[in-house]
């Protein structure tokens, strides 16, 4: 578990499946993911993914929360998602963060983003990506303040950029 100043961050349970449906229900959380919000089953898919990450491989995507309320606003971390877009970045992980609209503005995800990269630079100090959509002007703002530097264009889902990040000790 993390704590920074305003969230909570933990690995995922079964148990939140509720908050998670709920966020990935909203059309503007997967605008520029999938185009369109989680099924019950693929976000149960994901959640069960994720939780057997942590298992596998001791690090991967954490759930956030608001520390003041409790409420559940999103997710971040670092995996291994093997997307096939080539044997260099196959072997890499992968940086990514989606949260709700109500936490947007605010920092959060900025916070959050910070707070699991710093944890996982410190046992695993190696090279990282993140992929983003061309569109998604917020995403490409964070990455750029957490380190990463725009590589390539690639085709996954659509066309996003791969941006890279070194560790800043290795």
């Amino acid at each position: 578990m993390l704590d920074t100043p305003r969230l909570i961050l933990r690995p995922y349970e079964a148990e939140d499946l509720s908050s998670y449906l709920r966020m990935t229900g909203e059309p503007e959380v997967f605008r520029f993911l999938s185009g369109k919000p989680l099924t019950e089953k693929e976000a149960w898919s994901r959640l069960l993914m994720y939780v057997g990450h942590w298992s596998t491989f001791g690090y991967g995507f954490f759930a956030v929360f608001e520390k003041s309320t409790g409420d559940y606003l999103g997710e971040t971390g670092l995996a291994r998602f093997r997307r096939g877009i080539g044997s260099r970045f196959d072997e890499l992980d992968e940086a990514g963060w989606v949260f709700s609209p109500r936490a947007h503005g605010r920092g959060i995800a900025y916070e959050a983003a910070q707070a699991a990269h710093e944890w996982y630079e410190q046992r695993w100090p190696r090279t990282t990506f993140c992929l983003i959509a061309a569109d998604n002007a917020s995403s490409f703002r964070m990455a750029e303040k957490l380190g990463y530097k725009r590589r390539d264009s690639v085709q996954v889902l659509d066309d996003v950029t791969l941006l890279e990040r070194e560790p800043s000790r290795k």
